[in-house]
């Protein structure tokens, strides 16, 4: 237990009232925010002052319920780069993931092209070497139908679903369309916007 092992060493610093800062990356990130959130319940007393403690988290997976999340904004900042995968690994994400693998499959399916057979096969082969220059096999608003009819399905607040805590700054680099791939990646191209971990950019997985 990290609590355990820090807690002798940490305790008379934080009675001398210096600062207490976590930092991690990944599952580091979120070990440093758990260990947080403890330190904070058992201390209350000690922890009055939210810049008393704080926590920097580099692309930590979601580790805390709906509720937890928000409530951690006073203590805590994540930082997310762009369309991190490690960062949206949710069971719900999984789940609106399996929602539009099925409405995809419908479509293929609708059009002759799931590949269950030689003709099928083909047709769905001459499908993908169409590129991006082809024609969608869904538009984006069907896409977005799917996401939206998959978070329906899905209680806000059911235990096991997980968000990023705290206030998250996301980072990330604009694209013009969404053909266009990222061709310069300058330090003049990089934008950042605060946000919670419920923001709706968290709630799809982006492969």
């Amino acid at each position: 237990n990290v609590l355990n092992e820090i807690e002798p060493f940490l305790l008379p610093l934080v009675e001398c009232r210096y600062r207490v800062i976590f930092c991690g990356h990944s599952l580091g990130a979120a070990t440093a925010i758990v260990t947080a959130i403890l330190l904070r319940s058992k201390y209350p007393d000690l922890f009055l002052d939210t810049k008393q403690i704080h926590v920097y988290a580099f692309g930590t997976p979601p580790v805390l319920d709906h509720d937890s999340a928000i409530a951690s904004c006073s203590f805590c900042t994540t930082i997310i780069n762009n369309a991190d995968l490690i960062s949206r690994l949710s069971i719900s994400n999984l789940a609106v993931l399996l929602a539009c693998l099925r409405s995809i499959q419908s479509k293929l399916a609708e059009h002759k092209m799931n590949p269950k057979g030689p003709v099928s096969s083909v047709a769905f082969f001459n499908k993908i070497a169409e590129g991006t220059s082809g024609t969608p096999l869904m538009t984006l608003s069907e896409l977005n139908h799917t996401f939206d009819e998959a978070h329906k399905n899905l209680p806000l607040r059911k235990p096991e679903h997980l968000f990023i805590p705290g206030k998250v700054l996301l980072a990330y680099y604009p694209w013009r369309n969404e053909r266009e791939e990222p061709k310069s990646t300058g330090r003049n191209n990089l934008q950042c916007v605060q946000t919670t971990g419920a923001s709706n950019v968290f709630q799809r997985l982006e492969i």
